[in-house]
């Protein structure tokens, strides 16, 4: 039996027994999540919200200035391109929007976003 035969009946009894499809959903799984770690570095997005807080100090009382993305990234850094990823990939599977009806939201939600001040 030459050595192509061999592997062709390797192969044959692999695909067979399954292991080759879970061999390919574990390899795009790792890839997944690969892509997905490079969401923080890719998607620079981040907010511009402030609040002010009276604070009294010693019988005075004072304002401060509390940034709203300084608390995000003490509570979960890079917490807004992560959910926005997450937005655009709930509606491509869940609600079954196309590509470019989840670009244009993300033009309305930037626009939007830069008229209030949010970015």
């Amino acid at each position: 039996m030459s050595v192509i035969a061999r592997v062709s009946g390797v192969v044959s009894e692999v695909s067979q027994a399954g292991v080759l499809s879970r061999l390919t959903e574990m390899a795009t799984i790792a890839g997944i999540t690969v892509v997905g770690g490079f969401i923080p570095s890719i998607l620079g997005i981040g907010t511009a919200l402030t609040f002010t807080q009276a604070v009294e100090l010693e019988g005075k009382v004072q304002t401060s200035i509390v940034a709203v993305q300084d608390v995000l990234d003490q509570i979960l850094p890079f917490a807004v391109p992560i959910a926005l990823v997450g937005l655009i990939y709930w509606l491509l599977t869940s609600r079954k929007w196309k590509p470019l009806q989840a670009l244009l939201l993300l033009v309305v939600i930037a626009f939007v976003g830069s008229l209030v001040g949010f970015f």
